[in-house]
């Protein structure tokens, strides 16, 4: 007898195990079904996929049972944000507010402070409006555009945006500057401005320059001269042959124009403009703006060197006060050109054009055109 025990008594855990096995292999097919089901995204087998696995919260959630992905899963935002959004939609603002603060208690990432900023602007409740925008902006990344215009949705009052909304880090205030650019909210760029100079890295600097052009295009001078002190305190409104022609801003543009080029030289200052004769009969060599006192009197001095160039060969100075058309000009002599120039009322802003137009009897010209130090443009004693 107790050697039909011993031979019996091991054929026992095997049959365990192969129970264990199959009940293993069951569900792990009953698992995996229920996962083709919802990775096919339709809403019938996903709620398929939750009558399967009933204790997975995601299932729960995705099928629209929300009570019961939060049971599973207290720590499941999005579920907390649907059911706050359901109660709002049946006119049950306060459970609503307490579905919010619960999501955004479990989950400190952007979403959930994002959706209660927005439900306190649906409320026009303006101080935890203000709070929870902040916070939201305080776990933003990338395109923040959403948030900047909801803010300017809430108020018109750039300060308040500015000093509620706006985080005082470089990148913010970054994006913040290139989002009113794109909008034209010109002042508030200008405050904006103010605020990131003093911590603008070289990304941040690039994008004060070009407010400053951007804000010359749209006859903005004043406002363009203060953000071009932010861009680069030293650097003069009148360039001088030894700073770096930027091209934008209140710094010498070069413009493309087929058949020219230009070459910049700091130690020599000057700009080498190299014309191969398939320039156009009228075209732009050099490109200057200037803010002025409207009636005001200047006086233009500048000095060349020409190679292969001929003193008449049609290269002048133009002026003109944007948007409209020229009102004087200054030939080129063989070495220098001066002239006195008097503003016209309302005009703060002059457009100073080196051109290039083929004079009457002559073929194209081929040669080096050097704009050499020193150059002026004063008001005139």
């Amino acid at each position: 007898m107790y050697y039909r025990r011993m031979r019996i008594a091991p054929r026992l855990p095997s049959s365990l195990l192969a129970t264990a096995f199959l009940f293993a292999a069951f569900y792990a097919l009953r698992f995996a079904y229920a996962d083709f089901l919802f990775q096919s995204g339709t809403p019938e087998n996903i709620r398929k996929a939750a009558a399967i696995v009933p204790s997975n919260p995601t299932y729960a959630y995705r099928s629209g049972n929300l009570k019961r992905a939060v049971q599973l899963n207290p720590y499941l935002s999005p579920a907390w944000i649907d059911l706050a959004l359901a109660a709002e939609a049946a006119n049950n603002p306060a459970e609503a507010e307490k579905l919010f603060l619960q999501a955004a208690k479990v989950d400190q990432t952007f979403p959930p402070r994002w959706a209660l900023a927005n439900f306190y602007f649906r409320r026009q409740q303006g101080e935890p409006f203000w709070r929870w925008l902040r916070l939201a902006a305080e776990r933003s990344y990338g395109d923040r555009t959403a948030l900047f215009r909801l803010a300017w949705h809430f108020t018109q009052d750039s300060k308040t945006i500015l000093d509620r909304a706006i985080l005082p880090t470089p990148e913010f205030l970054g994006l913040y500057l290139e989002y009113l650019r794109t909008q034209a909210q010109w002042d508030a760029a200008v405050e904006a401005a103010s605020r990131l100079a003093p911590i603008a890295r070289p990304a941040e600097k690039t994008q004060l320059l070009e407010l400053s052009d951007a804000l010359l295009k749209a006859n903005q001078t004043a406002s363009a001269i203060r953000v071009w002190s932010f861009w680069e305190p030293a650097r003069p409104i009148i360039p001088t042959l030894d700073t770096e022609p930027v091209g934008k801003g209140f710094a010498w543009r070069l413009p493309w124009r087929e058949g020219v080029s230009h070459q910049w030289s700091a130690p020599a200052q000057h700009i080498r403009i190299t014309l191969d004769g398939r320039q156009a009969e009228r075209t732009e060599l050099l490109e200057l703006f200037t803010p002025v006192r409207p009636g005001a009197t200047y006086r233009l001095e500048s000095h060349h060197r020409l190679d292969r160039i001929t003193p008449n060969s049609g290269i002048r100075w133009i002026f003109a006060c944007p948007p409209r058309d020229p009102f004087f000009e200054a030939l080129i002599g063989r070495d220098a050109a001066e002239s006195t120039i008097t503003v016209p009322a309302a005009c703060d802003l002059l457009q100073i054009t080196l051109l290039y137009q083929r004079a009457s009897g002559t073929v194209r010209q081929e040669g080096d055109f050097f704009l050499v130090a020193p150059f002026y443009f004063l008001p005139a004693r």
